[in-house]
């Protein structure tokens, strides 16, 4: 891997990993803190899912692919956009931890985006952290009453 066109951000949670799992693969918890316009996920080995994300006027429509799934510790998406040329893996990795899990993401960019902004790897780092570590992050505390 080059580093170089990772990403990694890792983020501890207040829940068990068989909780924090099913925020990041149950279609209506993904659609609370991640993409509300996702309509159909399945956390399966060959699931594909497609839908159209707006950002400053550019459409950005989100192909994933699920490429491989430990249930309860790991998933990785293919992440492609209809629009762009390029290709990236989405692994996100879950550990027990002292008080609860352990999510981690590691990001690649395993063929390169246009040189766009929103493809920057600045951009990309921003974009992630912070969906782990506000979006999701608030939600598992909102759904803990905390």
């Amino acid at each position: 891997m080059n580093c170089d066109k990772a990403i990694t951000i890792t983020q501890d949670f207040d829940v068990p990993c068989h909780v924090l799992w099913q925020y990041l693969t149950q279609l209506h918890h993904m659609q609370a803190w991640f993409f509300e316009e996702l309509e159909a996920f399945d956390p399966s080995i060959g699931f594909t899912t497609q839908f159209a994300f707006d950002y400053q006027g550019k459409t950005f429509t989100h192909c994933w692919d699920v490429r491989d799934v430990i249930d309860g510790k790991l998933l990785a998406l293919g992440w492609k956009y209809r629009e762009y040329s390029g290709d990236s893996v989405a692994l996100f990795t879950l550990k027990e931890s002292a008080g609860g899990c352990r999510l981690c993401l590691e990001a690649t960019i395993v063929e390169p985006f246009p040189a766009l902004e929103e493809f920057s790897l600045e951009s990309m780092k921003a974009g992630w952290t912070g969906l782990l570590q506000d979006r999701l992050k608030n939600y598992v505390q909102q759904l803990r009453g905390n």
